[in-house]
């Protein structure tokens, strides 16, 4: 084989495999919940966060923000916002409707301008979000966010139902304890849930 063939081979393989991986990205999404100013302040309201994990968890979310932007997948931010007394009571009186501690914290990475409001743990609640994915033919979700055991759970559970490939990318998702965590992941991944360390560790379809 000549150097011109070698080389036309070689590109057309490149070529090939560039065009399958900008595809399975098109059919993806990755979702970031709750990383408010409220949730991630230690000792804020009833959510007995691990403060211990804060920080590593906005960085490995903030890293899978940029591999997203790299790969061409949409990233979309869920906030939320009670508006049910119940739900505000619970919660120690935080993330109330309107409230500032509801914006985004100062050290998460924003990119683009898809945000999603919810009201109650599960995001599939705002139907603009089944309306965006169902429009753009996506058919894997990648998670990551606060809960395991409230808001990121409930996504979870509710993103099968919608038939959707499900991931959890565990190094971004922050629960109550480490051990609290292992648990929630463990439950969720009997009902047919994935996981994966980041976001271009994908699981085996």
């Amino acid at each position: 084989m000549t150097n011109v063939k070698l080389f036309s081979f070689i590109f057309l393989v490149s070529l090939i495999l560039w065009s399958q991986s900008m595809a399975e990205s098109a059919k993806s999404l990755l979702l970031v919940i709750d990383m408010q100013t409220d949730i991630l302040t230690p000792g804020k309201g009833g959510l007995r966060l691990d403060s211990s994990q804060v920080q590593d968890i906005i960085l490995n979310i903030n890293h899978n923000i940029h591999l997203a932007d790299s790969l061409g997948i949409p990233i979309a931010y869920i906030q939320n916002e009670w508006t049910n007394p119940v739900w505000i009571y619970f919660a120690g009186n935080i993330c109330k409707k309107g409230a500032i501690g509801t914006n985004f914290d100062p050290r998460l990475h924003i990119s683009g301008s898809l945000v999603f409001h919810k009201s109650v743990p599960n995001s599939f609640s705002n139907k603009e979000l089944l309306r965006f994915i169902r429009q753009h033919s996506i058919d894997t979700l990648f998670i990551t966010g606060m809960k395991s055991e409230g808001c990121v759970g409930s996504t979870a559970r509710n993103s099968l139902k919608q038939g959707l490939k499900t991931i959890l990318v565990t190094s971004a998702i922050g629960s109550n304890s480490v051990g609290t965590l292992k648990k929630n992941i463990a439950d969720l991944i009997k009902k047919g849930v994935k996981t994966a360390p980041s976001l271009k560790d994908r699981p085996d379809k």
